[in-house]
């Protein structure tokens, strides 16, 4: 999800070092905007977090139901930025 959103911030012709800043400039440029709904903008801070608590945590505890629930948001997530990276590539071409 986060490499998606990066493709977002590289087609806009911005980087981010920081999971933070990707997740802020998603939110604030795409989802504040309409671009994209606020199940999107929650679907990756869940993401973020559940990477956050896998990485630091001793022993982190995902039981399989909110397994599928993050694999189904994720697979919904993609097909967003894949329809919107494929329409703005498309727009990109014809301008040309």
């Amino acid at each position: 999800m986060f490499y998606a959103v990066s493709a977002l911030a590289l087609a806009g012709g911005v980087a981010f070092k920081s999971h933070v800043g990707l997740i802020g400039f998603f939110q604030k440029e795409f989802v504040a905007n309409g671009v994209f709904g606020r199940e999107h903008g929650r679907s990756l801070q869940k993401a973020f977090d559940d990477r956050s608590e896998a990485d630091y945590e001793d022993i982190p505890d995902f039981d399989e139901g909110q397994l599928e629930t993050r694999m189904n948001e994720a697979a919904r997530f993609l097909g967003a930025i894949e329809a919107y990276l494929t329409e703005f590539m498309e727009s990109t071409e014809n301008r040309r």
